[in-house]
């Protein structure tokens, strides 16, 4: 198995390649967390040869628009 570190985690909402720097804080009393996870895989060509490593956060479908869209100002407001 792969280590984790092989895979890129960069920025692909906008195709920048400089990587997510992530701060911790602490959510409001009255709000639960979106419960997030990375999920990795990777990329054969026919011969069998590893091509690519993916990466990607994912969160529940339902709540994945919020997720989108808090990242979309992130990044917009830099």
């Amino acid at each position: 198995m792969l280590e984790e570190e092989e895979f890129s985690t960069t920025s692909t909402v906008n195709k920048d390649p400089a990587p997510i720097t992530w701060e911790l804080v602490d959510p409001p009393p009255n709000k639960k967390p979106i419960a997030l996870k990375w999920v990795y895989k990777v990329k054969f060509n026919p011969k069998g040869e590893v091509v690519k490593h993916k990466a990607k956060l994912v969160a529940k479908v339902t709540r994945i628009e919020i997720v989108r869209l808090v990242v979309a100002i992130a990044i917009n407001a830099d």
